[in-house]
């Protein structure tokens, strides 16, 4: 149980068109898929991120591959993900890229080496052919 009173913790940002100023931002990216980075988004949109909110993230996907009841909340994140690659791509590829992205987020917050933005643009460029 934790010490602190809901006055201690930080509060979050009111942000009710937080969402679809980020799906806008995307889909306005000038810089392309292959130039396009989830940084670059959250710039377009003002709704920069944290590296807490990346851990959030991740500690939520652990939480659903243990908990079956918290799946939903991944499912509908990934779901609007695939909604919004596929105004550009098939169903298909759609989600190929959306998994890829989230893979790149996840080995970008962990690795030592993280793939240049040339080999992020070569991988996007064999799934998109």
């Amino acid at each position: 149980m934790s010490d602190s009173t809901p006055s201690d913790r930080p509060r979050r940002r009111y942000d009710p068109g937080r969402r679809e100023r980020l799906i806008e931002a995307a889909l306005d990216a000038e810089s392309g898929v292959a130039g396009t980075t989830h940084r670059r988004i959250a710039a377009a949109a003002d709704v920069l991120g944290s590296g807490r909110d990346l851990v959030l993230s991740y500690e939520l996907y652990a939480a659903a591959v243990r908990n079956p009841a918290l799946r939903h909340v991944t499912q509908g994140w990934m779901e609007r993900s695939r909604r919004a690659l596929e105004r550009h791509f098939d169903p298909a590829t759609a989600r190929a890229l959306d998994a890829l992205i989230e893979g790149l987020v996840l080995h970008s917050a962990l690795s030592t080496a993280p793939m240049t933005t040339e080999e992020i643009r070569a991988a996007v460029h064999r799934m998109t052919r």
